[in-house]
């Protein structure tokens, strides 16, 4: 039995995956309708674009741009509207008014529901009304 890596490319590069398969000599082969058979020797010249968010013998595939990025550390980002900042808290008096005011209490976003009878709608009439 020969040795195969079982390649599971991410959806939106499978057509691409198949391109760079039949063009390797040998063609490499599919072990099912999602997945690829790719030999020990060609599995080291396949694209690193083509592996990312790959599955590779059934674990998810991790390129050394990401272990890059995670071994930087944290990025700053951007704080989100609505949202607590990252790494900090929300201090009361930090909410703003609709003018941008900070300071004021936020507005209720709530609205009370209307009943058919405080609407003007029909009530059912009861028995001792004589209706």
């Amino acid at each position: 039995m020969l040795l195969t890596i079982r390649v599971k490319p991410a959806p939106h590069l499978r057509a691409a995956f198949a391109k760079w398969a039949v063009a390797q000599t040998p063609k490499v082969d599919t072990c099912s309708h999602s997945e690829f058979c790719v030999p020990p020797d060609l599995f080291t010249l396949v694209p690193e674009e083509l592996l990312i968010g790959a599955t590779v013998d059934g674990h998810r595939y991790r390129s050394p741009l990401e272990d890059e990025q995670l071994a930087a550390g944290p990025q700053e980002r951007e704080p989100v509207p609505g949202q607590p900042p990252p790494g900090g808290q929300v201090v009361a008096g930090d909410a703003q008014d609709d003018s941008g005011r900070a300071g004021a209490a936020a507005p209720a976003k709530t609205r009370a529901r209307r009943t058919p009878a405080a609407a003007g709608g029909r009530r059912k009439a009861k028995p001792e009304d004589g209706r």
